[in-house]
């Protein structure tokens, strides 16, 4: 075992998470967008899209992407 309480693991958790987030998004602002750029690939907020993309991304969303998701299961549970 660590040694530790479950408020000390779940403050470390919460400390590496912290730290996980900012050098992710570290990455993502100082290296990969960047590159992106560099080929004319934009990253764009919600907001930032007109009505027709906004509608056509969640049509995208929903018939393709979270199908894929969260696959159905016919198979009953077992208890």
């Amino acid at each position: 075992a660590s040694g530790l309480d479950a408020h000390q693991v779940v403050a470390e958790i919460t400390r590496r998470a912290k730290e996980l987030t900012a050098r992710q998004a570290a990455i993502w602002q100082d290296d990969i967008r960047p590159k992106l750029a560099e080929h004319h690939i934009e990253s764009k907020s919600w907001q930032e899209l007109d009505e027709a993309q906004q509608e056509g991304l969640t049509r995208t969303f929903r018939h393709q992407i979270y199908p894929v998701l969260t696959p159905l299961n016919d198979t009953p549970p077992t208890t």
